[in-house]
């Protein structure tokens, strides 16, 4: 999943907890109380309501404070900082994502992988949180409408199975190709993130080894069917 914690600022609202550790704001109306009521929302439901002292809205949502005490306490207070104890809960989808799929041509053999597709900015922050299982064969292809920067790394923060990551340009041709370890740290700071030091339109997360194991390698390319190339570029 994308890190996106450094782009956070949150107005007074609602928030819940995110697959990239950030809380996210929702709308919602200021009272005129002198405090302020704040609900903070698992992935699974589960709902905490934490009041701090009423700031102004401008104040809210320029605070810095303010930012750093959420994203602490956020995966601490809702419950978003281990894995789930019952399996079947953890591995529901608590969100919904279009189906496609793609071909990987590499050394003259063709590859073909079954895809989610993760084209808007909640399903990108979402991803693959909360999995406990991948199909062989499957994985999850990120679209964006622009070409993201060298330093726009993906991190693993609650992502339980370990995947592999590779960044496509617009034509699909693989640029840059990471593996990825599951994040035990219960703050998402504490997880690290893998750039892919080039810039890309795409980024393909797969069970770890499956390039590997398929030879697909830099250069390699990945052909999207139209339908998804399209739909980036709506967004």
């Amino acid at each position: 999943m994308p890190n996106t914690t450094r782009d956070f600022v949150p107005p007074a609202g609602e928030l819940a907890c995110s697959r990239s550790g950030t809380p996210r704001a929702a709308d919602g109306s200021a009272s005129n109380s002198r405090v302020l009521q704040i609900m903070l929302t698992s992935i699974h439901g589960r709902q905490t309501r934490v009041t701090f002292p009423r700031w102004t809205l401008e104040q809210v949502g320029r605070s810095s404070t303010f930012v750093r005490a959420v994203l602490i306490l956020a995966p601490l207070i809702c419950g978003c900082s281990g894995p789930s104890s019952d399996k079947g809960e953890a591995d529901q989808h608590v969100m919904t994502f279009d189906s496609s799929s793609a071909r990987f041509v590499s050394h003259g053999d063709t590859v073909r992988l079954s895809l989610e597709l993760a084209v808007g900015p909640e399903q990108r922050t979402m991803g693959l949180m909360e999995r406990h299982h991948l199909p062989e064969n499957a994985g999850m292809l990120f679209l964006y409408d622009s070409t993201q920067p060298p330093d726009a790394g993906y991190w693993m923060f609650r992502t339980r199975i370990p995947l592999d990551i590779a960044y496509l340009d617009s034509a699909g041709v693989v640029r840059a190709i990471r593996e990825m370890k599951p994040c035990e740290s219960m703050l998402a700071q504490g997880c690290p993130s893998y750039p892919p030091n080039v810039p890309y339109r795409y980024a393909l997360e797969v069970n770890s080894g499956f390039f590997s194991r398929h030879r697909i390698t830099i250069g390699s390319v990945a052909i999207l069917p139209r339908p998804t190339a399209e739909a980036s570029s709506r967004r």
